[in-house]
């Protein structure tokens, strides 16, 4: 199953995120915050982890560390001028992470079906 994870805390942006992702093939699961998603995270391997949120950067940081400690190989989208900045250095090397400045940016492949 192709679960893309999606960390949203703006509610038009998350339902964006949501089309995005059903376009693509993903199904895809919301969550307003990391707080729910972390502990969700324990159990669904995800397909594709989208990050975009308003709270401060360390959460955000935080939240894209645990998908990593879980899972070192998913794909992880971190979307936002800041965090792209911010994480710039630490995701450089990750052939994983992905960094968008802004949603604009997102183009989603479809998912592969297994």
């Amino acid at each position: 199953m192709n679960v893309a994870l999606l960390i949203a805390d703006d509610a038009r942006e998350r339902q964006f995120l949501l089309a995005a992702c059903q376009r693509a093939g993903y199904q895809p699961v919301a969550y307003p915050n990391p707080g729910a998603y972390l502990l969700d995270l324990r159990d669904r391997r995800p397909a594709l982890t989208l990050i975009r949120l308003t709270l401060p950067l360390d959460v955000k940081l935080t939240a894209a560390a645990k998908v990593r400690e879980h899972y070192p190989d998913a794909p992880l989208v971190l979307i936002g001028k800041t965090e792209f900045l911010a994480a710039k250095n630490l995701f450089q090397d990750d052939p994983h992470t992905i960094l968008l400045t802004s949603l604009d940016e997102l183009a989603l492949t479809p998912a592969k079906t297994q």
